[in-house]
């Protein structure tokens, strides 16, 4: 209904926004759990955690909203830059890990308040990552429609699906997984 006649979907699109929609809602119990040691097990951790995430998500979308006004070739370059950050972060991060307990960008040691200490943590930890994750299924969507002049209605359908399996999947996951 919401896709013009004959265009067929790429499935490196269905595929990507699919993966991006389901990790992002993985990663977001599961790093908040990982936190819960660090800073007390309280419900201030899923407390400060929600409002990082739901922040970092709106910024993945104002990324993507600001970004989609230059042409594609500038929007290729300045994603891949920011990949390339998020990536040389993680690999700086994980080359940080020393025993049980990670630097967490010295929220362990801050005097700020505790709440402020678990979104410092996060955004020290998963900050760009989370960021470009947020912005990969509005950004291809956006791409989608370029290219093939369509609409991307039925890549948010998968975007939805993932995000739940996600959240349906987490508790089984959890369990089997650490960070």
């Amino acid at each position: 209904m919401f896709r013009s006649l004959g265009t067929k979907t790429p499935p490196l699109f269905s595929l990507t926004v699919f993966s991006s929609a389901f990790l992002l809602f993985q990663i977001q119990p599961m790093i908040a759990r990982y936190l819960l040691p660090f800073f007390g097990g309280s419900v201030s951790v899923w407390a400060a955690s929600l409002v990082f995430f739901t922040t970092a998500l709106f910024f993945g979308y104002l990324y993507v909203f600001f970004i989609t006004k230059f042409s594609i070739k500038v929007q290729l370059s300045i994603h891949g830059l920011f990949l390339m950050v998020a990536t040389l972060m993680a690999f700086v991060g994980l080359t940080q890990v020393s025993g049980d307990t990670p630097t967490l960008g010295g929220a362990l040691e801050s005097s700020v308040i505790p709440a402020f200490k678990v979104i410092i943590a996060l955004i020290s930890t998963v900050g760009i990552p989370y960021l470009l994750l947020a912005s990969t299924g509005p950004l291809l969507q956006y791409w989608y429609t370029q290219k093939m002049h369509a609409e991307p209605y039925h890549l948010y359908s998968l975007s939805n699906l993932g995000s739940f399996i996600a959240l349906g999947t987490y508790p089984f996951v959890s369990n089997h997984c650490s960070l």
